[in-house]
């Protein structure tokens, strides 16, 4: 009889705490899966984190390597009068020259690059323009007839040709 009653009290145990543990798995899975996702997210962080020092690096080691700068004028404000590497006239270039880079030296860029035919005379004319224009729009750039920095970077390829 003490048997059969140790037995019923184990079933009953057993019964009552499979249900309490029926209900306490879907909480605690519940708990488990916003942790899971927290920290997938802070690994994410980390990871970007990461990603972003390695880019600071990278640029930090390039700019102690660059030697070269080509300052660019904002449209504006006054553009520099003369060419940083030179130290000649740049000219009356009109706002259409936004680097610091003589009005002959984009010229011949552009003959050489086969866009300009026009004397190089260090003016801008509608021939240098036009020329301007026409090699932005074959280099893929906004054809404004702007020298900028992105054009120039293109164009100054065409000078030891």
């Amino acid at each position: 009889m003490v048997y059969r009653a140790i037995v019923v009290v184990g079933v009953v145990l057993l019964l009552s705490g499979c249900a309490v543990s029926s209900q306490k798995p879907s909480a605690v899975a519940e708990l488990q899966g916003r942790v899971l996702s927290l920290e997938q997210r802070v690994d994410d962080q980390e990871k970007e984190l990461v990603d972003i020092k390695y880019d600071v690096k990278e640029m930090a080691a390039a700019l102690e390597t660059e030697t070269v700068v080509e300052p660019v004028a904002p449209a504006l404000e006054i553009k520099p009068d003369k060419d940083i590497s030179t130290g000649k006239s740049l000219g009356d270039s009109d706002g259409i020259i936004r680097v610091a880079v003589e009005v002959k030296t984009v010229q011949k860029a552009l003959k050489n690059a086969g866009f300009y035919e026009g004397a190089i005379d260090g003016k801008i004319g509608p021939r240098t323009k036009n020329a301007i224009a026409a090699f932005q729009k074959q280099h893929g750039l906004t054809a404004d007839g702007i020298v900028g920095k992105k054009t120039w970077s293109e164009m100054k390829t065409y000078l030891d040709q």
